[in-house]
């Protein structure tokens, strides 16, 4: 396929980075349906799905304000709606 004004480009690919599975043969195929999915995830061990490690609260969102510039874009609008 040739774009107009790109023919001097050559077409390239980039190569698949091959996925790490340090060593093993990995059989598990991807599941093909939410229920395939969530009885894959039932088998993965407590040990592996509990973290020992506490997450950090949420910060508290700065308050939301409309300046008045903006507000004057939208004054009219419901005569436009």
């Amino acid at each position: 396929m040739v774009l107009a004004g790109y023919a001097h480009y050559r077409l390239v690919s980039l190569p698949v980075a091959p996925s790490a599975t340090y060593g093993e043969t990995v059989t598990t195929s991807e599941a093909e349906s939410f229920d395939e999915l969530i009885d894959d995830c039932a088998d993965i061990p407590r040990a592996v799905c509990s973290s020992q490690t506490l997450l950090p609260l949420p910060l508290n969102a700065a308050p939301w304000t409309v300046s008045d510039r903006c507000l004057s874009q939208v004054n009219d609008i419901d005569d436009y709606v």
